[in-house]
């Protein structure tokens, strides 16, 4: 195989002999051609006599210029049949020992690059100004040519076949002679580039950025529209108390308001409301602490921060809601990202349409709760815990920590990720392995690393805590964790974790277990839930996939079954192969993030089923990134080539079907149902985070006023009556936007209290006022089984039923 270096020369006398010899001494088997510019020093006779006594040397003198004389070269090298052509400057910047390493990878690729500015490049002998000068050129060329290669302006390249790659080198500034960088010649370069990048915009740029900028399209369509939909909603129910906490965590420094979920969500919503004219909620209220601060009264400080400031509450709201709709955003762009490396660009653009046209998604994205947050940092540590395994290195160890540490700041249901974690370092341990000695010597080896990833996670959360802590006495903590913990199934812990917020550091660490233990203890304690006319506090296993099957669009369903029927297929062809295991093994290490996917999907399901609280679909949002991404394999591997105009065809009707179904309950995201319920009768099956979490007060009262309504009766309350306890009890479902909105035309409505006139409530009310108990761990009310003989005249949002009784 043929191969020709050629070096570009003028004034080099001082190198040229220098470097023929080198170059010769590496016995190539390669012709070298010196193409000389016009040298006004001896360059030019000095390599004449080489080439008469050389025969692998070539000269070519003539006057052009540096771009002239590289094609010129090209151009004869080309003519003598050359296989391989190297191209080097002739001042030893390009050492001649790294023309076997460009040889060597050019066997596999198509232009070999010396590259200064990957892994492994440097630059010696440089100015600073020359360093500056070079990467700088090399970023702005870059991005106006659209380049993928790191070092454009190298000298130093073998042209082969048909990939690209760049290798690194280390490039020595000149000690003999003088450099040939000049005004002129940068002032020429900078003409080229951007002559270059006329030409790249006009014909190449849209058609080779196009998915990503149909993918930033989306993203800004997504935010835009959750943004114009919440835009009449009013506060929820979670989100006073969080957005208040926020408040209070960055101003105060103390975490004694709403400890049972991680500080970060709560912070984030806060940040833009530190640049409103607002009170912390402990200086604002006139509440006295004669009850429970840290569990009843957090509710009615949260009330009072949204109400009683001097900006409206429509600010508070929309700029507390601001970060998390970046959040969303930002979930989004992993979801394209990672499926597009792992699937192909436009599969990575069909996954971020399932996202973005998700309308659980737009729903929650844009509420200040912790459920999209926990989806983004499941995604993110999942993703970066799987790099770390494949390259343990000290970065992945780092950036697997932080993520998972930050992760572990979102949501305390998130510490599934530790056994999860796990059990993925078990299977790359063995997938890795192929004896059984091997396996425990991987698994030693990783679980020593795994120690990094969480030392780095617990530094995390340590700084975000302590900051936190900063001006929450130790004395107030311990009081608060013991009024706590001895009203729950972990009472017997209360005096230890009182004890521990004395120590330094420990009490930290003691306030997180105290927030995931309380959080726990809800669990077990169970929840209020409503399913299909039922009432129970430890909910039904059919809950969670009935409430999926009904809140996502059908199209969606079916993208699942051709994908699942996809992967079904694969696994089975494989499973028929000789050897199989081994097959199935190395199919596995080359695809672990989708089986990481799927291992998540399956233990976070297993988990929903069986113990999350029965209380709205946002709890399953933690999957949902990972489903976008197999689905999006799957479907990529269902169309094939793509040249199927009928599967093709197909596709695009059930993309057009889920946007028709989304579109159609704009704004009202929160209340949709897809067509096997529809949203005016999803409410006989579930409610609250469901359906109706408050959002539609402020319509309401619009439509009171549109239809001249004097005075409208609101409920706030329902009678419970448990199974296996006796007694009645009552439960609140406040949301003062009613009466703020309303002013004087509300008029609170007793629970049990048949009457006349006209009567607003809440389905999630009105559902729980007729529930009948469940089989197990059941209640049941009867507050509002009067209204079941009348009929709606209205139905504002799909949340509020109006009655007018005569």
């Amino acid at each position: 195989m043929k191969s020709i270096i050629l070096v570009p020369t003028y004034n080099e006398q001082e190198n040229i002999e220098k470097l023929i010899k080198a170059i010769l001494r590496l016995n190539l088997g390669a012709s070298l051609v010196i193409i000389d510019d016009n040298s006004q020093d001896k360059t030019g006779e000095i390599a004449d006599d080489l080439s008469r006594k050389y025969s692998e040397v070539k000269v070519i003198h003539r006057k052009k210029g540096l771009g002239a004389a590289y094609i010129e070269g090209l151009k004869y090298a080309l003519s003598l049949g050359a296989e391989k052509v190297i191209t080097m400057d002739a001042d030893f910047s390009h050492n001649p020992n790294d023309i076997p390493r460009l040889l060597k990878e050019s066997e596999r690729q198509d232009i070999v690059v010396g590259s200064r500015y990957i892994k492994g490049g440097r630059i010696i002998n440089w100015e600073w100004w020359r360093k500056l000068l070079s990467w700088g050129g090399v970023k702005i060329s870059r991005l106006l040519l659209g380049l993928k290669i790191k070092d454009c302006t190298a000298g130093f390249k073998c042209y082969n076949r048909k990939f690209l790659e760049e290798m690194p080198i280390t490039f020595k500034g000149r000690e003999r002679g003088e450099s040939k960088v000049n005004f002129k010649e940068i002032w020429r370069f900078a003409q080229n580039v951007l002559k270059l990048a006329l030409v790249h915009l006009r014909e190449y740029w849209f058609f080779q950025y196009r998915i990503i900028i149909f993918a930033l399209g989306l993203l800004i369509l997504m935010g835009t529209v959750m943004m114009l939909s919440m835009k009449d909603d009013t506060y929820t129910v979670d989100e006073g108390v969080h957005i208040a906490a926020g408040y209070s965590y960055l101003v105060d420094q103390n975490l004694r308001l709403n400890p049972e979920h991680p500080p970060l969500v709560k912070d984030l919503a806060a940040i833009p409301l530190l640049f409103l004219n607002l009170r912390s909620p402990f200086k604002l209220s006139d509440f006295r602490e004669d009850g429970n601060l840290v569990s009843g009264a957090q509710w009615s400080l949260g009330t009072d921060f949204l109400f009683k400031q001097a900006e409206s509450i429509e600010q508070i709201l929309f700029w507390g809601r601001f970060p998390i709709i970046l959040l969303t955003l930002l979930l989004g762009f992993f979801v394209f990202k990672w499926t597009g490396e792992q699937w192909g660009k436009g599969i990575g653009l069909f996954a971020l349409f399932l996202f973005a046209s998700s309308p659980t998604f737009l729903a929650h994205g844009r509420l200040v709760t912790m459920d999209v947050a926990a989806a983004l940092g499941a995604f993110v540590a999942t993703y970066y815990f799987v790099r770390f395994l494949k390259e343990p290195t000290t970065k992945n160890i780092a950036i697997a920590g932080i993520t998972f540490g930050i992760t572990q700041l979102f949501k305390f249901s998130l510490l599934l990720l530790f056994p999860y974690f796990f059990f993925l370092l078990l299977l790359w341990s063995g997938i890795q392995a192929k004896k059984f000695k091997e396996f425990f010597l991987k698994l030693g080896w990783y679980l020593l690393k795994l120690m990094g990833v969480i030392g780095v996670s617990l530094l995390i959360i340590f700084i975000v805590y302590q900051y936190h802590l900063w001006n929450y006495p130790p004395k107030q903590q311990a009081e608060d964790i013991q009024k706590i913990l001895s009203s729950t199934k972990f009472s017997n812990l209360a005096p230890l974790f009182s004890q521990l917020s004395y120590i330094p550091i420990i009490r930290t660490f003691t306030q997180y277990a105290f927030g995931a233990g309380w959080q726990f203890s809800h669990v077990v304690s169970g929840h209020f839930a409503y399913f299909n006319g039922e009432g129970s506090t430890k909910g039904w296993p059919s809950y969670f996939p009935i409430v999926y099957i009904i809140k996502e669009p059908i199209p969606f369903h079916l993208f699942i079954l051709l994908s699942l029927g996809y992967f079904l297929g694969e696994i089975k062809a494989i499973a028929s192969l000789k050897k199989w295991s081994e097959k199935i093994r190395i199919w596995m290490a080359h695809n672990f993030f989708t089986i990481a996917a799927l291992v998540w999907i399956l233990l976070y399901w297993l988990v929903t089923i069986f113990y999350l609280p029965n209380i709205g679909v946002r709890y399953l949002l933690p999957i949902f990134p990972f489903m976008f991404f197999l689905v999006g394999g799957g479907i990529a591997k269902w169309l094939g080539n793509g040249k199927n105009k009928f599967k093709f065809f197909f596709l695009l009707s059930l993309v057009a079907l889920q946007v028709i179904s989304v579109a159609r309950i704009y704004p009202s995201f929160l209340a949709y149902f897809n067509e096997l319920i529809g949203p005016d009768q999803g409410y006989q099956y579930v409610v609250d985070s469901n359906l109706d979490w408050g959002q539609d007060a402020k319509r309401l009262a619009q439509w009171v006023e549109k239809t001249g309504i004097e005075k409208i009766k609101i409920p706030h309350r329902f009678s419970v009556i448990y199974s296996g306890y006796p007694g009645v009890h009552q439960f609140s479902w406040y949301n003062k936007s009613y009466e703020f909105y309303l002013k004087e035309k509300y008029e609170y409505l007793p629970p049990d209290t048949p009457t006349k006139g006209w009567i607003a409530v809440p389905v999630t009310l009105l559902q729980w006022g007729q529930a009948k108990p469940a089989a197990k761990y059941g209640w049941s009310s009867d507050s509002f089984r009067w209204l079941g003989q009348y009929q709606p005249v209205e139905i504002i949002g799909h949340s509020i039923f109006v009655y007018h009784i005569e």
